[in-house]
């Protein structure tokens, strides 16, 4: 189950990306914690920005709330040194199956 909701979870980043049409390379090594690279563009094609992606997909990442913000928490020191040493800009994704949020 967890699978598929993580699989879910890439697709959908994936689908978001090509609606605007930002490049998305997903990283299909299973590794700490970065699933996809995009690459926000231009109109023009132009590349604005490569970010790096860690996709979170489950309802439980959404049950903590504070201020109409969502309290994220449940990561490892590894996780946290792997993102915030990595040499691109890494952004968590957090999406919620259930209601598509």
């Amino acid at each position: 189950m967890a699978y598929s909701a993580e699989r879910i979870g890439v697709n959908h980043v994936g689908e978001i990306a090509e609606r605007n049409q930002w490049m998305f390379r997903e990283q299909p090594i299973d590794d700490v914690g970065i699933d996809a690279h995009m690459e926000l563009t231009e109109p023009t094609g132009e590349s604005k920005q490569l970010l790096a992606l860690q996709i979170k997909s489950r309802k439980s990442w959404f049950e903590e709330k504070k201020d109409n913000y969502i309290i994220f928490r449940d990561i490892n020191e590894r996780q946290y040194n792997y993102w915030t040493r990595n040499s691109l800009p890494s952004i968590v994704v957090l999406y919620n199956p259930d209601d598509d949020m």
